[in-house]
């Protein structure tokens, strides 16, 4: 079956997807649309799309096409995707969805009401490397997991001052609406925690500094979360021109450690690696043992396949529904937790929700 796309939003992620894209022999580019022409255009030309335009609106006028991708900031979204359902066609959302939980919900509600599939990209679920790392977490390799520990700071510093306020301003504008860097990147790690533990989380305690006097909310944000089985979770992303590039990620248990990288330049730990790798330390054996999975930059090629398949199969999507809500729960409480600088418990109460939805806006 031939799939037919309609991308909103031409900005940095839009790259990526459309890249892969370029590798998934049933689905078609029908058309780009950005606010600005000239960046539709660009895509048009660049990756084959059929046209480019600035009215998404326009285009579901048209409506040949099956599956849109809306790559847009996150505050805009929600009408966009409400539209978009209600025309009768799948979509695959950038994360988060929205920070108004009541909204998030509100689509699902909708998708299942209109017969329509439904993805957000939490798409480092179908990263290789951590599908291994939850197969042997489940065989027991280093035990009971005691501890995840996700600690990524991006850095928007250069030598160059162009490049560092060039960057800088790409990260301000996705801390815009009240999101802090543990919403619009440690949304991924609270999905994944949830994958590789099975837990749900008890309650979660968050600090955060604005090292930046222009960052439009904490650009700097450190979570601790109590897992069901009493294991922690520690969540800590920072965006900002005052930090180097920094990644630490690993799970400890009752019988060794876990320590997994992304691939890169960097030495961690293997200078130059094209491949994502997995470095398991068990107290029974001596030594390491050093494991290297397949990687891309972002798993959405891998995502959007098995989406095309989901909506061919008719597949039943609530139980990606409820990751996605369970997740954006876990960062708004971060966000929650910083505001009144006391730990929050879950599930959310009514008056939690409450006063999360004053902490974003649009």
């Amino acid at each position: 079956m031939k799939h037919r796309l309609l991308l909103i939003g031409c900005g940095n992620m839009a790259r990526v997807h459309c890249t892969a894209f370029k590798e998934i022999n049933n689905l078609r580019l029908v058309a780009a649309v950005d606010m600005d022409l000239e960046r539709a255009k660009s895509f048009q030309q660049s990756y084959g799309f059929e046209r480019a335009g600035t009215s998404w609106e326009d285009e579901l006028e048209k409506g040949d096409f099956d599956v849109v991708l809306v790559a847009t900031h996150w505050q805009v979204r929600f009408e966009i995707m409400k539209a978009c359902i209600e025309a009768g066609k799948h979509v695959l959302a950038e994360k988060p969805l929205s920070m108004i939980l009541g909204e998030v919900e509100s689509i699902f509600e909708l998708a299942n009401k209109n017969h329509v599939k439904v993805r957000v990209g939490m798409m480092e679920r179908f990263r290789p490397m951590f599908l291994q790392m939850g197969e042997w977490l489940k065989k027991g390799y280093i035990g009971r997991p005691h501890a995840f520990s996700f600690m990524h700071h991006q850095s928007s510093g250069s030598l160059i001052p162009e490049h560092t306020e060039g960057a800088w301003n790409y990260q301000k504008n996705l801390l815009k609406g009240g999101a802090t860097p543990n919403v619009d990147c440690g949304i991924h790690k609270c999905d994944l925690v949830r994958m590789l533990s099975g837990k749900e989380p008890v309650s979660v305690i968050s600090h955060g500094r604005k090292l930046e006097a222009d960052a439009p909310s904490n650009n700097f944000t450190h979570s601790v979360f109590t897992m069901s089985d009493g294991s922690i979770f520690t969540l800590e992303d920072c965006y900002s021109r005052n930090t180097r590039g920094f990644i630490h990620m690993w799970v400890l248990g009752d019988g060794g450690m876990m320590q997994f990288e992304y691939a890169g330049s960097h030495a961690r730990p293997t200078p130059g690696s094209q491949e994502d790798c997995i470095v398991i330390w068990r107290r029974e054996k001596p030594g390491t043992e050093t494991y290297h999975t397949p990687a891309a930059l972002k798993p959405v090629g891998p995502q959007m396949e098995s989406f095309l398949k989901e909506i061919e199969k008719d597949a039943d999507l609530n139980w990606h529904y409820e990751n996605v809500t369970k997740a954006t729960e876990m960062v708004a409480a971060t966000v929650l937790s910083e505001s009144r600088k006391e730990i929050v418990k879950f599930p959310l109460s009514a008056k939690d929700r409450k006063d999360i939805g004053k902490l974003f806006w649009k």
